[in-house]
């Protein structure tokens, strides 16, 4: 066919007519514009003439199966042909009908100058996935249907696990919520799962978020040894925790003077690369959820090492004396046994101005005059513990989803909201479990043992908060404290060297600086800087993860709370005003939000509040001022 003016031509698919033939060709699109393109860009259709792209819209049949009949185990024909064997003439429409049925794939295949009849079992095939592709469609719809008037059957779920996948930031994208026009984020999955009451309203997500493993360890602990021990029980020894602490680590005594720091011995059953380290350091500390704990060590480790769970715990012991100026000095490190009796916070309040609390108390307080003296910053905000009551495990590690049609059952949750006191029986094991930490880094440093110290740079400007409002700009000041392997100042603790050693239960960092203690009394290979860096660096960016997790899941459990009473008054503190917003402190809930058009309030200021808004899944809330 030739090419001359008004031909229907084929270009990139799509038809034009030819309005001008020179140097190149001249053709004018379906949308009217008109294009320059040269002879191998476009094939002829129809030799013409043709006007326009009315031909498009032409009402016409043929007899597809009869040409493809006719064809079959014949050699190639081209569009003109193929065209007059199926609708009998040769037009502008029928060219163009022609070429849509070959880009159809249905029963011919080639180009516009050589076309194939396809086979009989070829035609069957394509006939088959064009149905079961019609039928899935119509069931996806079915499918979007049920979805939007909450008629969700079991079937669906397979197809709803995946929006949870979004919800648990697994991946970024999902077929049912691009088809109901929703943004496929963690957060909009989230509030799409709760609506639709296939999570608990109070199920939480944010641990799952992060690759976190939500079991217990399943290693093997070996037992632990006995022998060769420093017999240390004639020693009144007393693990001070919460309520129901699981795994007590660390133990203090009063012996003429000096205090001793008692830690569980982790490092005799936890050996560097043993199995048990290897899972230690890839979890890098506990997680600590206000509906669970999750150990980085197997629960036989606790009860094995924990202070004060056998008659007579296994320790590593640290001998310490205050000079008179306040400076702690490691007299003694060895391995012990010791008799330990566990209490609370609240019973050694009860018996602090008793032996031998009264002891202790006034050589820990020596040591926070001289920490206050050099620079260290106490920040006094209220804190609280979360616990949950009257819940399943929905973390279940087999688990493959938690999406379930019968949450509605389910019955909510009994969520605790505990003041932690500052009282000075908290006071007094903080600075014990700091003094053993500076102690410890000085003798560590002198006698050149690798070991993760801890520091922190000091701000800008020397700090001394007194009220509410001091502490939470103060609070803004201090950067994120730092792990290296050189000692070095931490200005918010007062301290011009620190190592973390009184939690090797719960910490990965405090289970090295065991093992490289243990190793040099032992006289034993300790790890060198560079295996000392490689596990720190792993460690700390799971740990930091988890405390992530934790900030997360605490900040859940509090607007679940609210959420249960939102009746509920709040009393609060505006801590910070920034051109008409106010900050605004909840000591009960140890929370804050911002407040717009709060232009009249003052810094300091008490108020009371409702909460008017919660988004669960965004973390969100509103409040508003009630009129005193």
């Amino acid at each position: 066919m030739k090419h001359q003016v008004k031909s229907l031509v084929l270009y990139h698919n799509s038809p034009a007519i030819i309005v001008n033939i020179g140097d190149k060709i001249a053709i004018k699109l379906e949308n009217g514009k008109e294009k320059k393109v040269r002879v191998k860009d476009i094939s002829i259709l129809f030799e013409g003439p043709v006007s326009d792209f009315s031909f498009m819209n032409q009402d016409i049949s043929g007899d597809i199966e009869g040409a493809w009949t006719l064809l079959q185990g014949e050699d190639s024909v081209s569009i003109y042909e193929l065209t007059e064997l199926i609708f009998g003439e040769i037009t502008a429409a029928t060219a163009w009908n022609t070429w849509l049925i070959l880009n159809k794939g249905e029963y011919f295949t080639g180009t516009i100058e050589e076309i194939i009849a396809l086979s009989e079992e070829e035609v069957q095939n394509i006939i088959e996935q064009k149905n079961k592709k019609e039928n899935a469609k119509a069931q996806f719809e079915e499918y979007i249907q049920r979805v939007k008037t909450g008629a969700i059957i079991d079937d669906d779920l397979p197809l709803l696990k995946s929006v949870e996948q979004v919800a648990l930031n697994k991946t970024t994208s999902d077929r049912t919520l691009k088809a109901l026009g929703i943004e496929s984020s963690p957060q909009k999955a989230h509030n799409f799962l709760l609506k639709l009451n296939l999570w608990p309203n109070y199920f939480n997500p944010f641990p799952l978020m992060f690759d976190i493993p939500m079991h217990s360890p399943d290693i093997e602990i070996p037992n632990i040894t006995m022998e060769n021990r420093k017999d240390l029980t004639y020693l009144d020894s007393y693990a001070i925790d919460d309520d129901n602490c699981s795994d007590p680590d660390d133990a203090l005594s009063f012996d003429n003077g000096y205090i001793w720091v008692h830690v569980a011995d982790v490092a005799d059953i936890v050996n560097p690369d043993s199995p048990q380290d290897l899972e230690a350091k890839n979890r890098g500390s506990n997680l600590y959820l206000p509906e669970k704990v999750v150990p980085m060590l197997p629960g036989e480790a606790t009860e094995k090492c924990g202070l004060g769970l056998a008659e007579v715990s296994p320790a590593l012991s640290f001998k310490i004396m205050i000079d008179s100026e306040g400076n702690p000095k490691c007299e003694e490190i060895t391995l012990s046994t010791i008799k330990v009796k566990q209490t609370t916070y609240n019973d050694v309040e009860d018996m602090i101005d008793s032996e031998p609390f009264k002891s202790i108390y006034e050589i820990t307080e020596k040591y926070y005059k001289r920490r206050m003296n050099a620079g260290a910053v106490q920040i006094d905000i209220p804190e609280v513990k979360l616990k949950i009551n009257n819940i399943p495990d929905l973390f279940d590690n087999s688990n493959s989803t938690y999406i379930n049609l019968s949450n509605s059952q389910l019955n909510e949750p009994d969520i605790e909201i505990i003041p932690l006191e500052n009282t000075r029986s908290r006071q007094l094991v903080t600075d014990a479990m700091l003094m053993a930490g500076e102690a410890l880094a000085i003798w560590l440093y002198d006698n050149e043992i690798p070991v993760p110290y801890v520091s922190q740079v000091p701000p800008e400007e020397k700090l001394d908060p007194k009220s509410l409002v001091e502490m939470f700009q103060c609070r803004k000041q201090f950067k994120r404290s730092e792990i290296n392997l050189l000692p070095s100042t931490h200005s918010g603790l007062g301290l011009s060297q620190y190592t973390r050693v009184t939690s090797p239960l719960r910490r990965y960092s405090d289970l090295l600086v065991h093992q490289q203690i243990r190793a040099y009394l032992l006289n034993k290979d300790m790890l060198n800087a560079d295996e000392m860096l490689e596990r720190i660096s792993i460690a700390e960016e799971q740990s930091f993860l988890r405390s992530k997790a934790e900030r997360q899941s605490n900040m859940h459990w509090k607007l679940i709370k609210m959420q249960q009473d939102m009746d509920a008054v709040y009393s609060g503190v505006v801590v910070e005003i920034f051109n008409d917003r106010a900050t605004i402190f909840i000591p009960s809930l140890a929370i804050n939000t911002k407040l717009r058009g709060a232009s009249a309030l003052s810094e300091g200021s008490e108020v009371n509040v409702k909460v008017t808004y919660i988004n669960i899944p965004e973390q969100d809330f509103r409040i508003k001022l009630l009129k005193t």
